[in-house]
Formats: C-alpha cells, structure tokens, sequence
C-alpha cells in the first residue's frame, strides 16, 4: 500500500511535536464518538488508531500515517517546520488554516494565532503531565477512567474556543489586544479552574492527596501569572511573539513540577 508522502512530510507512529499535537486536536473535533486523545504532541498507538479510524471514514489509504491527503481531509496545512522523530523526511507542522483577513472595516486580528496556539499546547503539557501522575497504583481505575474523560474533553474545548476568537470581527476604533485579551482570560480562567477542580476527588486519596492539593494550588496560581503577561500584549506579530514565548515558559514551569 503506498504511503502518502507525495513531498509533504509524513507523520506517524514515534512522531513528537506540534503537528502531532494538531492532528489529536483535529481527531477529536471530526471523530464521533471522539477518542479523546490528549493532544501531548506524542504519536502514539492510540493517536495510530483514532488516525486509521479517521482515515478509513475518509476513503483513505488506513495505514495510521498522516500525509498530505489525510493532513488535508483533517483541515490542516503544512506550516514548513520539522516534527520530531519518527516521520518520514520530517514532515511539516501541522496548523489549522489561517484565518483569513475580514471584510473592510474590520480588524485583522491573525497576529494574536502564535498567543493562542502558545496558550493551547501550554494547557495541553500541564494535562498530559497530571494525567501521567494520575495513572498510578494509588489511583482507582475508576476514578481515572472519569478524570482522564474530563481532562481531555477540557483540552478540546480550550482549543476550541481560544481558535474561534481570531475568527471574529472587531470594529475599528476597538483595541484589538485588549479585545483578545478579554476573551483569552475568560475562557483560560475557566478552563484552569475546571483543571483544578477535577483533583478534588484525589486530594481525599491516601500518599497521593497532599500531591494532588499542592497541584490544585499550583493551578489556581496560573491566571495571576498569565494576567501580567496578557496584560502587555500588543497589536503586532513581533510583540505577540515575545509574549506568547513567556506563556509557554510559565506553563512549561507548571508541567514540570507536576512531572
């Protein structure tokens, strides 16, 4: 069966990096029932199948690798930046399309794409690494089975939404940053809160409970750090991008006292 890597850049099984981490978000938006995969960025044998699943409701090739064609049926584009590992000649980044320019009179609002995706794959290294800890011997399978549910339904629907703000129109005379920035901490404010309030039932679990309250307050402590680094966002690509590399530093932070 040939593999569709007709000069794309295929990305498969041991593939790592934010293409894989798009590609699970797409999975679980276009697949029903969706996998939940959680979008870790790590192209493992559960993201494998989601991908074969996927592609054989496409009339695709279902050899579980992510191509051209399959990359184009998921709605995603080749960024030009190389995966991690594992593909075939380094396959591209996988991106959602870019927003195109609104009509006249309104604000073009793509600059702020690099916060928000900083933001997303942020929130997803902080769940990928609690559901890690999660999975232990001191966790019922029960309890986890619900809370891994919830996490990466959290994980999607962030996704969601934080993507749907540069869709929308912004009047002229209205401050783009400061209309971006409202919407960004509305839903992230929700998103960590709900994160924090799924270890509830742990915190009552004996050797793992003092871990899981100390996690909570590591999670609750995230929007006062974010706020500060929002609060200086500005209406060009270059400043975006200094602001989007401090958001994935705080969250890397977060991630790591976890692990």
């Amino acid at each position: 069966m040939p593999m569709q890597n007709s000069g794309f850049g295929s990305l498969q099984m041991g593939s790592r990096g934010p293409g894989v981490a798009a590609i699970q978000t797409q999975l679980n938006a276009l697949l029903t029932p969706s996998p939940r995969l959680v979008a870790d960025g790590v192209f493992g044998m559960k993201t494998a199948q989601a991908v074969k699943m996927f592609q054989q409701r496409r009339g695709l090739p279902a050899d579980g690798i992510v191509g051209a064609n399959t990359a184009a049926a998921l709605g995603l584009t080749n960024g030009g930046l190389g995966g991690q590992g594992g593909g075939s000649g380094g396959g591209g980044v996988l991106q959602p399309p870019r927003t195109p320019p609104g009509p006249p009179g309104f604000v073009d609002l793509s600059a702020f794409n690099v916060v928000i995706e900083a933001i997303i794959s942020g929130f997803q290294k902080v769940a990928s690494s609690l559901l890690s800890w999660i999975d232990s011997d001191f966790v019922p399978q029960v309890v986890f089975d619900r809370v891994e549910g919830e996490i990466n339904g959290l994980v999607g629907g962030l996704a969601s939404q934080l993507r749907s703000i540069t869709k929308q129109a912004v009047a002229l005379g209205q401050d783009p940053a400061t209309f971006v920035t409202g919407r960004i901490r509305d839903a992230l404010a929700r998103s960590v809160s709900s994160l924090a309030n799924l270890l509830q039932p742990l915190v009552g679990l004996p050797v793992i409970g003092g871990f899981a309250a100390r996690y909570q307050g590591l999670l609750r402590g995230v929007m006062s750090s974010v706020d500060v680094t929002l609060g200086t966002l500005r209406g060009n690509m270059q400043h975006a991008q200094i602001v989007a590399t401090r958001i994935a530093a705080i969250f890397e932070e977060i991630a790591r006292q976890i692990r």
